[in-house]
């Protein structure tokens, strides 16, 4: 499936499940493969280092080698993505979504992204946090 939009310094994205096996050559812009990837889990995931588009861009990516923590290739028949842009906070987290997707690693459209209670800006490592409980009072895939 293809997406068309007019700029995509970044790509995120956030499988429905966690996977393993993800590298930057999964994902293409224009037939450009990334170079560089982070993430973990089911993400998110956030593709940088492509040729830069300069009209239409067309993504796409690539499950081959994507497996999911059961030893399953991984199949999403459907995603999407969304623009991340710099100075908006889409969740309105205090965190723009520019420095969510490619410094904190936090998914830019949840204010609490690992589900703590805690927004992402208060959350001082919000992805390790997963498995802590707090009193204080924060797709692509499919």
């Amino acid at each position: 499936m293809f997406r068309y939009i007019t700029a995509l310094p970044s790509v995120t994205v956030i499988f429905s499940e966690a996977v393993v096996g993800v590298i930057p050559q999964d994902l293409r812009v224009n037939g450009s493969p990334a170079t560089r990837v982070h993430g973990k889990g089911a993400g998110p995931y956030v593709f940088t280092g492509y040729a830069t588009p300069v009209k239409k861009v067309r993504v796409r990516l690539m499950n081959d080698g994507i497996w999911d923590l059961a030893g399953n290739a991984f199949v999403g028949s459907t995603w999407r993505y969304q623009l991340v842009k710099s100075g908006v906070d889409t969740d309105s987290d205090g965190v723009s979504d520019d420095v969510e997707a490619n410094i904190l690693r936090t998914n830019p459209f949840n204010a609490d992204t690992d589900g703590d209670g805690l927004p992402d800006r208060v959350d001082a490592d919000p992805l390790m946090n997963r498995n802590h409980s707090h009193t204080h009072s924060m797709d692509m895939g499919q």
